[in-house]
């Protein structure tokens, strides 16, 4: 889940959401909670310092107060109560309260941050102008520079566990580290993109199979972690904005421009990419899977999409605003989850989701078959 702000990936995608308390890490075969049949928690944010909140699955959305009127261009939560929210004026917001209250924290910069990425409630990293990468190892009690350079901006940040990440971004950047960007720079390498056009966002699934796509419909995938990346082909010049993964071969991007919206569908890892029907002309900016089947789609006007069938059809969701709205992050609680047979899941105590297990699965290779 990650996509850009200022375009508007994160997003994300967090992918990766570990609950807080103790945490019992038991395979149990036959058990799986799903996602649908769970409580879901939604945040959406965008212009004007606008936060918007769901508690369930975006029957209704209110607005929160994010106590900033700057832009907000990404988001992201590691479980329904600790999150994060970036936009201009170097702004970062925590809540650890599910959004009740947020508070600012200091990014230790003068620029922009674009893209933000946790994960778990202590590693995180911001993204944004003059390429600059912040990170914090204290769930942003402090945030120390990693990597700096004026010539372009960085757009989306991805990481696979607390060691290996790349953030994409101008004129085909796409940066590795496989240390989790070390300290004062010089651990951030570059990757050969094979295209000069501007990347929106980036996601993973594993350490070594990516994507990232951008501007004239870029889409980039890799097999072995951005040391050879590709193309495949969109079939739209639209610009991409958003692009979220729920396993190696189930994604979505999305994007548009102008009074053009566009949804893209694949199910083989990219090899295909096919259109969806939106049903809005609203360029759309981020875009959020808690599984196969069930996603939200959030751009311009306010507008947020809903599916159910794996964007077979797309719904709208009453959001109450007609501010731009930029990142979209999901969570779900454990209270209502149901068991489903012949799965792998993760069983613990504390705030722990039937969704971050999937995403915690899916991001250290406990994947569903």
């Amino acid at each position: 889940m990650s996509s850009v702000g200022a375009r508007g990936k994160e997003p994300r995608s967090i992918p990766h959401r570990l609950g807080v308390g103790m945490v019992l890490a038991v395979l149990v075969l036959g058990l799986a909670a799903s996602p649908a049949s769970a409580a879901l928690l939604g945040w959406a944010v965008g212009e004007g310092g606008t936060i918007l909140h769901t508690s369930n699955g975006g029957g209704t959305w209110g607005p929160q107060v994010s106590g900033t009127g700057s832009d907000l261009f990404g988001a992201e939560f590691v479980d329904a109560l600790n999150g994060w929210a970036v936009g201009e004026s170097r702004i970062i917001r925590h809540t650890s309260n599910g959004g009740a209250t947020w508070e600012p924290q200091a990014s230790g910069t003068g620029v922009p941050l674009i893209g933000v990425e946790f994960v778990d409630a202590l590693n995180g990293w911001a993204v944004g102008g003059d390429s600059v990468i912040v990170h914090t190892s204290d769930g942003g009690g402090t945030w120390g520079p990693q990597f700096k350079n004026p010539d372009f901006l960085l757009h989306g940040v991805e990481f696979v566990d607390a060691l290996s990440g790349w953030a994409v971004g101008e004129s085909g950047t796409i940066l590795h580290t496989s240390n989790g960007g070390g300290t004062g720079g010089g651990t951030w390498a570059p990757q050969v993109s094979g295209t000069t056009f501007g990347l929106n966002g980036v996601e993973f699934v594993d350490a070594l199979n990516g994507w990232a796509m951008g501007e004239g419909g870029t889409i980039l995938h890799t097999i072995d972690g951005g040391g050879t990346w590709g193309p495949q082909v969109s079939g739209t010049g639209l610009p991409l904005l958003g692009v979220e993964f729920v396993d190696a071969l189930n994604g979505w991007a999305v994007g548009g421009f102008g009074g053009t919206s566009t949804i893209l569908h694949t199910s083989n890892g990219g090899t295909t990419w096919t259109p969806q029907a939106s049903g809005t002309s609203a360029p759309l900016l981020g875009v959020e899977f808690v599984d196969a089947l069930n996603g939200w789609a959030v751009g311009e006007g306010g507008t947020i999409l809903h599916t159910s069938n794996g964007g077979a059809t797309w719904a709208p969701q009453a959001s109450g605003t007609t501010a731009l709205l930029r990142g979209v992050e999901f969570v779900s609680t454990p209270s209502q989850a149901i068991p489903e047979p012949g799965t792998l899941t993760l069983v613990g105590f504390g705030l722990v989701s039937c969704f971050a297990a999937a995403r915690l699965k899916r991001k250290h290779g406990l994947r569903q078959r």
